[in-house]
């Protein structure tokens, strides 16, 4: 990684340069990103004439599996998967064409990833793109979630929004089995451990 500006650490990105080129002659593309509402990425997507619907995919998971109970193993609950499902997924207005997805999906169970890639593959049409990150340092035992904001078509700058321990590595087999009902996977490995995954519906 490059030295850290003020806003978080600034650092190229092959998966969203390859995002971009997805998105060229494209105009007027309704995207959908699982954070937090970022001035940066709203203004960066609307000068390029695309509306950004956003969903803090993360702070909903803590907030509907943080209580007493072991967070993972919560989210194991069919019942309470589905739930979850119906209250962030089934109230967005879709579809889309394209998601930006970042590193939520690292810190899903087993039940909850294969809800969440579902959602999101019934949520895009057909042919659009979406990327994700995975931490790939399977030596770590926890590993920082982010807040990407986007400074131009292949840079971010990256915030760290804490340390979590994720339910299990990412493997490049184990992705492609994860997004199996998609097109096409490709994988774009960095210098700090971090896998991006640009996917096409």
């Amino acid at each position: 990684m490059s030295p850290s500006a003020a806003e978080g650490t600034i650092r190229p990105s092959a998966g969203l340069e390859q995002y971009f080129q997805q998105l060229q002659g494209r105009p007027t593309l309704r995207l959908l990103d699982l954070s937090p509402v970022s001035q940066a990425n709203v203004s960066f997507l609307a000068g390029l004439g695309h509306r950004l619907y956003c969903e803090d995919f993360l702070s909903s998971l803590d907030d509907f599996f943080g209580g007493d109970e072991d967070f993972y193993q919560s989210q194991e609950n069919p019942a309470r998967a589905q739930e979850f499902m119906n209250l962030t997924f089934r109230q967005l207005e879709g579809p889309f064409h394209g998601a930006l997805v970042w590193d939520c999906l690292q810190y899903l169970s087993p039940t909850m990833l294969e809800l969440t890639v579902a959602e999101l593959h019934r949520l895009l049409v057909p042919d659009s793109f979406m990327l994700a990150f995975f931490h790939n340092d399977e030596r770590a035992k926890t590993v920082p979630a982010s807040y990407y904001r986007i400074q131009d078509y292949r840079t971010l700058s990256i915030q760290e929004r804490g340390r979590r321990t994720p339910y299990q590595f990412f493997t490049n087999p184990f992705i492609e089995r994860v997004f199996r009902d998609f097109t096409s996977v490709k994988m774009y490995l960095t210098r700090d451990h971090l896998r991006e995954i640009l996917v096409k519906r």
